[in-house]
């Protein structure tokens, strides 16, 4: 699949157990977003290369929740390879490869929120231009935080900032056995804000 217009090559909005599987989805750098979700439930998403978007790569946007993102190879986007944002919540995102975006796997709440009990784990994010992973929010409005996100066994390497912990507010994140060759950034000094564990 491939895409010209300035929204996603692909976009499932609403619904429920929604799947792609083992496609190859490609911005053609003209779309915003490769793959985009919002307001989804079950959705799963694997296998799949995405690819050159302008935008993101995969967004799990407001209000999709206990949705899956795994085994897929995002690249080559103008943002977040792969991108949590808003409400999105209890969704898992899983053995991905996320290199050569502007920045790898970001969770962050801006307009609506919080972004809350996600599981980030296993991913290996490589080569990416700014940041490899992330958490936080806004923080204009006490919803606008990140809370209880759980970020476990990721690998970082090439990436100029490694894993900044607190992009804006967060709450009750654990980080567990990332192995993180890039540094850390922004953590922290209470831990009900953020509790890191690493080798």
């Amino acid at each position: 699949m491939s895409g010209c217009n300035n929204s996603a090559v692909v976009n499932i909005r609403g619904g429920t157990k929604n799947e792609i599987k083992s496609c190859t989805i490609d911005g053609m750098g003209k779309a915003g977003r490769s793959v985009w979700l919002i307001a989804t439930s079950y959705a799963f998403v694997s296998y799949c290369k995405i690819l050159n978007s302008i935008g993101h790569s995969l967004d799990f946007d407001a209000y999709t929740s206990s949705s899956t993102a795994y085994n897929n190879l995002c690249m080559n986007n103008g943002e977040q390879g792969i991108f949590v944002e808003e409400t999105a919540n209890g969704n898992f995102i899983v053995g991905n490869t996320v290199q050569n975006n502007t920045n790898g796997i970001n969770l962050y709440s801006n307009a609506v929120g919080p972004v809350t009990k996600n599981i980030i784990a296993y991913n290996t994010i490589i080569n990416n231009r700014d940041i490899g992973l992330s958490s936080g929010g806004y923080g204009h409005a006490p919803n606008k935080v990140a809370v209880d996100n759980i970020f476990v066994g990721n690998v970082l390497h090439g990436n100029p900032t490694g894993a900044q912990v607190s992009h804006g507010p967060v709450q009750g994140d654990l980080w567990i056995n990332n192995n993180n060759s890039d540094g850390w950034t922004r953590v922290p000094e209470n831990k009900s804000m953020a509790l890191i564990f690493e080798p």
